[in-house]
């Protein structure tokens, strides 16, 4: 969740029924192997049997897979960074990430152009010899 959320920080959680969540809310959840806090990007209801969130981090170009209410742990909602309070959800810290976001998106861009348009020809001209 960089640049939101950065290594070392603490979180506070809360918990949260999952119909209470919305868009832009951060997220504890859990996975098989661990647990995540990422940003919901969409809420689905599924005929009646829950709640899924598409979810992303907020350097991530892409979201993770479909998280299910049953893996929402609660809402973050304060964060402690240097021994001061940062509240993920003002202004400045969702500015600052959503200008993270677009340069991680140029470079991929860039990147992408660069590795794709650059490519030595496929079918090169057949190689004439010397003197001719």
């Amino acid at each position: 969740m960089h640049p939101t959320i950065r290594h070392g920080d603490l979180i506070t959680v809360e918990p949260v029924a999952p119909s209470n969540l919305k868009r832009g809310d951060i997220i504890l959840y859990r996975l098989q192997n661990g647990f995540i806090a990422h940003r919901i990007v969409n809420i689905e209801e599924q005929n009646g049997f829950g709640l899924t969130f598409l979810l992303r981090g907020d350097a991530s170009t892409t979201c993770d897979g479909p998280v299910g209410d049953e893996q929402v742990l609660g809402k973050v909602v304060c964060l402690e960074r240097d021994n001061r309070y940062v509240d993920p959800y003002s202004l400045r810290v969702r500015l600052w990430s959503i200008i993270y976001l677009s340069l991680a998106r140029l470079k991929r861009d860039v990147f992408q152009w660069f590795s794709t348009d650059f490519h030595p020809h496929p079918n090169p001209p057949p190689s004439r010899g010397r003197g001719l």
